[in-house]
């Protein structure tokens, strides 16, 4: 009796943590690279192109709804620039979206790409991280 009364309330606590509203924080992607290049105030500026398939992608899903969806994130994109390219629709990718891929010979989702004011790449985060092990990738590439 015991143990099936804490295996309920352990569901019950795990359901609820799960569907738990995450706080988001407000980022304000930009449509494509030279509209980013555009914002940007000062030469050590960074731009962060996000190549993201949330419809499909269950890492994509846990990266926007992590270190992506975070304040830390947020604050980060409001210093800099970013780009979101979101390949969900697999059957209706835009041209420009299909254009971007080839030209940062992006293999996987997602991928987050830091480029420099002048659109040259700095470096790359491929797959999902947890949000320590993200931020900490990303504050070396924005050096």
């Amino acid at each position: 009796m015991k143990r099936s009364l804490i295996a309920v309330v352990c569901a019950l606590l795990a359901v609820s943590l799960w569907s738990a509203p995450a706080k988001k924080a407000s980022v304000k992607w930009l449509s494509d690279v030279p509209a980013a290049q555009k914002s940007l105030k000062n030469k050590k500026q960074s731009i962060l192109l996000f190549f993201t398939a949330p419809g499909w992608c269950g890492p994509c899903r846990m990266l926007e709804s992590g270190p992506v969806a975070s304040a830390e994130f947020a604050k980060i994109v409001r210093e800099n620039a970013a780009v979101k390219a979101d390949y969900s629709d697999r059957r209706n990718v835009s041209e420009a979206n299909k254009a971007l891929l080839r030209e940062f010979k992006v293999e996987g989702f997602p991928t987050l790409i830091v480029l420099d004011s002048k659109g040259k790449e700095k470096g790359r985060i491929v797959g999902y991280r947890p949000e320590k092990l993200f931020f900490a990738e990303l504050e070396k590439l924005l050096k």
